[in-house]
């Protein structure tokens, strides 16, 4: 059995252009991940760049292409602190792509990018998710402390 099996997006991606190069999700957006065994709910709001391909090679794979869905979704996992590993969130990538029908050398090529390019930003978007929580849980430090 393909991991592609039980894998499926269960809501169509809807979202706004909001600059040069991101993109605001404008309805709830989920994929369930044969992976993960859960559903990854996408919240109205978050902010995507679609697949973060360096420019030099956008004329062979563009930001917003076939696999733009899935690139969304692994955007989410990358920016959201431990929700999953990176390389969960790379392989939940690779069998979105799949599910999508991109062609295997294109899933090929993303995938090892990310495996191979994506650490920095792994670690950065991480960071800045904790430190968004952590900020959160500050401005919300009375109330937790009275339940």
């Amino acid at each position: 059995m393909s991991s592609t099996a039980k894998s499926s997006f269960l809501t169509p991606l809807v979202v706004e252009f909001i600059d040069g190069r991101n993109w605001k999700v404008s309805e709830e957006f989920d994929y369930e991940s044969f992976i993960e065994g859960i559903i990854i709910h996408i919240p109205v709001g978050f902010i995507t760049d679609f697949a973060s391909i360096p420019q030099i090679f956008w004329s062979l794979l563009p930001p917003t292409g076939l696999y733009g869905k899935a690139a969304v979704v692994h955007d989410f996992l990358y920016q959201s602190a431990g929700l999953v590993s990176k390389a969960i969130a790379d392989r939940v990538l690779l069998e979105a792509m799949r599910v999508l029908g991109v062609n295997e050398t294109t899933c090929e090529i993303i995938y090892n990018g990310v495996v191979l390019g994506g650490e920095n930003t792994w670690n950065r978007d991480q960071l800045n998710s904790n430190l968004a929580i952590l900020k959160i849980l500050r401005e919300h430090e009375e109330e937790i402390a009275k339940a």
